[in-house]
């Protein structure tokens, strides 16, 4: 064992334990759970839980976290560093989340799904998942998009929203300066769809 973790101070609590075995490929295994008081967070966020589950190989490891509260919340990955280019494989899931956690909400998402698979120099991003707040209707939110660490490109975005389709494919590049470009179409889109709600 590498060793075990408790840590109890200043509205935050830690424990859990960290193996390594000696040979390679050095297998691991793992655990931490997680909780920050009100104190630290605030009174919109309020307490915090979560657990860490590790396992795999030292230059394959697996994650797991799970998120209790104030929302439930799976985050799970397996990352490769046994490549000249790392590689991760990262996937999210929700039932409900909404912003901020505690109080009124201004912004609600229901079960969703995120997904980021490649490498820095190559990866592709997707996220689906059903939003509404204040001053946004429903809607429905399917992301596509590619990039690497020079820039994103979007193919495509589609919001159902409104009784129509709001599609936008375009691409935003940072280096060496920031510059995007987009092209966005819209269908059947009814604004008094807000006037009614």
């Amino acid at each position: 064992a590498l060793g075990d973790i408790d840590f109890l101070g200043q509205g935050i609590a830690l424990q859990g334990a960290l193996e390594m075995a000696g040979r390679a490929p050095h297998a691991l295994g793992g655990h931490l759970s997680i909780k920050a008081d009100e104190e630290l967070t605030g009174a919109d966020v309020g307490t915090v839980e979560a657990s860490v589950q590790l396992s795999g190989q030292a230059l394959r490891p697996s994650l797991v976290i799970d998120a209790m509260q104030p929302r439930p919340l799976r985050l799970q990955g397996d990352l490769k560093f046994d490549q000249l280019s790392p590689a991760f494989d990262l996937q999210g899931s929700w039932g409900a989340l909404t912003w901020p956690p505690q109080g009124d909400p201004q912004l609600e998402l229901d079960t969703g799904q995120l997904s980021l698979v490649g490498t820095a120099e190559a990866y592709k991003l997707t996220l689906d998942t059903t939003l509404r707040g204040t001053d946004i209707p429903q809607s429905r939110l399917g992301l596509r998009a590619s990039g690497n660490l020079e820039r994103l490109r979007v193919e495509p975005l589609k919001i159902e929203t409104m009784d129509g389709l709001i599609e936008a494919r375009g691409a935003a590049s940072w280096t060496p300066g920031l510059d995007w470009n987009a092209d966005i179409t819209l269908d059947a889109i009814d604004p008094g769809v807000l006037q009614a709600d």
